[in-house]
């Protein structure tokens, strides 16, 4: 090992590049990773923040935002006698004067449990009871430069801000909260309409029994335990396509450039390797020396682009606005970057090593 590290400190400039090449591949992957988790994440603490027990969503809409559920519906979940309550939710993004990007905008009933989701210490002012009112999380308030009691317009209507909230939910908090109704409307849709319903059960422990019930009840929804909230959002098994399309790509721009790094470096050392193998260095030797150099350039690597993508994935959540952005940090993140980058180290250096455990002594010294 020694020698290898030795060996790769003789060429700096080369070896920093191939370092920094798999560094800026696991950063990639590291960065998106942990933005991807932190995305399902925050749609699970959203479910779960919300108290209820299991969530409804329209089965034939890809996105809940695209869904509806008919206000016939709601009513019916209401009779239910295993139900104790039950909440809908409004959500779209909504143009702001002078503003280049949207703000999103969700729609509450004053009268239901789940708005007392931004019932905690951190609230400042009040939870709304008017539709001339709204409530802004604290991302939000910041940008705008709002708080209580100030006026907030939004779809070419004015509304008085009478709290701030802070959740759990890195995006909700860079959104607003007014009244349903007003959202309704906005979209044209039927009277009590919904695009999520949230189920509150007398008891959870009959939380199989409802869930089965429900679904047979209404087979164009799709029940969800709120735990499994993220797995209705289709988009999130782009998100992992995308991620591993990434993972791929940095596959193989790395491997690449550490086996550019390492057939260099046998070209240059062809005598020296002669002289190991002429003063008894079997071929294995030779093999296990030149893939230990790229797999020290690879972990090296990896160990960089760990920093860098925490790095990166920390700017591109400052530089998209409203907190739509959420990383999630854990080990299986850094352990998917650095397994990537071992294993292109080694690919990278298998083909060189093989070359220089095939050079002959004799023809090695004649190399020049």
């Amino acid at each position: 090992m020694r020698l290898a590290l030795r060996n790769l400190s003789r060429r700096p400039a080369r070896t920093s590049l191939s370092i920094l090449g798999v560094g800026v591949g696991v950063a990639a992957i590291v960065a998106f990773t942990a933005m991807g988790e932190g995305f399902k994440v925050s749609i699970d603490k959203y479910g779960e923040q919300s108290g209820a027990d299991l969530i409804l969503v329209e089965e034939k809409a890809g996105d809940p935002a695209f869904g509806r559920i008919l206000g016939e519906e709601m009513e019916e979940l209401r009779l239910n006698p295993a139900v104790r309550a039950v909440s809908g939710s409004i959500v779209m993004p909504a143009s702001m004067p002078d503003r280049a990007t949207p703000l999103l905008v969700a729609g509450r009933n004053p009268d239901e449990d789940l708005i007392r989701t931004y019932l905690n210490p951190a609230l400042r002012g009040r939870l709304l009871e008017t539709e001339e009112e709204a409530m802004l999380g604290e991302i939000a308030a910041e940008e705008l430069g709002l708080g209580v009691g100030d006026e907030l317009e939004i779809l070419r209507l004015r509304f008085r801000v009478v709290g701030v909230y802070s959740t759990a939910v890195r995006w909700e908090n860079g959104g607003a909260v007014i009244h349903a109704q007003v959202l309704r409307e906005q979209l044209s849709m039927p009277p009590g309409s919904v695009m999520v319903a949230f189920v509150y059960l007398k008891d959870p422990d009959d939380l199989p029994l409802v869930t089965l019930g429900l679904q047979a009840r209404f087979p164009h929804l799709r029940v969800l335990p709120t735990a499994f909230l993220a797995s209705s959002f289709e988009q999130l098994a782009y998100i992992d396509s995308f991620i591993w399309v990434i993972s791929l790509a940095a596959l193989l721009v790395g491997a690449i450039g550490v086996l550019n790094t390492m057939l260099m470096s046998v070209s240059e050392r062809t005598r020296e390797i002669g002289t190991l193998r002429a003063l008894g260095w079997r071929a294995g030797m030779v093999l296990r020396l030149i893939l230990a150099e790229g797999l020290i350039t690879s972990v090296l690597g990896g160990m960089l682009g760990s920093v860098l993508g925490l790095v990166a994935a920390e700017v591109l959540m400052n530089l998209v606005p409203q907190g739509l952005l959420a990383a999630h940090y854990s080990w299986p993140v850094f352990a998917r970057g650095m397994t990537i980058a071992v294993v292109l180290g080694l690919f990278g250096a298998l083909y060189p090593a093989w070359r220089a455990s095939r050079l002959s002594p004799a023809e090695a010294l004649r190399y020049e």
